[in-house]
């Protein structure tokens, strides 16, 4: 097989092709066989607790349309960057813009299991306790524009 065709399959696939990307040890697996990324640790070196500011602009990369995610990054970041597990026409990025004050917790992104590369370059990351729903309804947040990047 070419490159390319091991990284298509790999990126429609993942679980098939390296076991480290799907945890077969969770209850829903072993129970319904529904597959879960295993994400291992998030976050590497100091966290610190910092408010995105009003007129900030953020993004979050989305796999589907649930809004319940809590982590989002700087809108410019390298997409390499983010530890992410599929290719970046797997997802959607959505850019959005703080309208109010409020606080994260900034911290570089841990390597995970299904990257080879562990002295890889990693990138920042904000989570919020709240979701991405919750800052949208509340008016934290408001949806700038996505690209949408997902192939059909």
């Amino acid at each position: 097989m070419e490159k390319e065709e091991l990284k298509d399959l790999y990126d429609s696939f993942p679980g098939d092709i390296n076991e480290k990307v799907t945890n077969y040890e969770t209850d829903k697996y072993k129970n319904n066989g529904i597959r879960c990324v295993d994400w291992g640790t998030d976050a590497e070196g100091k966290i610190r607790e910092i408010n995105l500011h009003k007129g900030k602009i953020i993004s979050r990369y989305k796999s589907n349309d649930a809004r319940t995610g809590h982590y989002f990054c700087e809108h410019d970041e390298n997409f390499e960057l983010l530890q992410l597990p599929y290719s970046e026409d797997k997802y959607e990025k959505c850019n959005y813009i703080v309208l109010k004050e409020f606080p994260v917790l900034k911290s570089k992104i841990a390597v995970q299991s299904w990257n080879c590369e562990s002295n890889k370059k990693r990138g920042s990351q904000y989570y919020s306790k709240l979701n991405e729903n919750d800052l949208l309804n509340f008016g934290y947040i408001k949806l700038i524009n996505k690209d949408r990047g997902i192939k059909e």
